[in-house]
């Protein structure tokens, strides 16, 4: 049974694609931006492996907190496909901040890493006091 791109369905294409983006895009540029010298000397196949390891963690952390903390209300069979976007998205946000940084005011890869953990950190706060306000009922104050 040979493969076919033509049944691929849009969904799935969809995910791929904006995956690939978040992961080796943001890696890619995080290299380019503060270690430059190691950008030019590295292999293609060396450069697409370290910068997949460098985003793919956080993409991965992204994704599996979207399904934890419930940020979709969908319970449907596209849940995967929606909450890795959403991870994808996520990550992009978080890698391209310090990276844009890195462009206008040069600054060191700790002060970036520092950064991405301060993001993420934050991104994971607001959703847990998201769900702790879901979950506490409202009080109805008519009076």
């Amino acid at each position: 049974m040979p493969f076919e791109l033509g049944n691929i369905k849009l969904p799935a294409a969809m995910t791929i694609i904006i995956l690939l983006v978040s992961t080796l895009g943001s890696g890619i540029l995080m290299i380019y931006a503060f270690n430059r010298p190691l950008f030019l000397e590295l292999e293609t196949v060396k450069l697409i492996l370290l910068a997949t390891s460098i985003s793919t963690p956080v993409w991965l952390l992204n994704t599996f907190l979207i399904m934890h903390f419930d940020v979709l209300d969908e319970e449907s069979e596209q849940l995967i496909y929606t909450s890795s976007i959403s991870g994808s998205l996520i990550t992009i946000g978080i890698f391209f901040i310090p990276i844009i940084f890195q462009l206008f005011y040069p600054f060191p890869l700790k002060c970036a890493l520092a950064g991405i953990i301060v993001l993420q950190l934050l991104i994971i706060f607001n959703w847990y006091r998201d769900r702790i306000s879901r979950m506490t009922p409202k009080s109805d104050k008519t009076v």
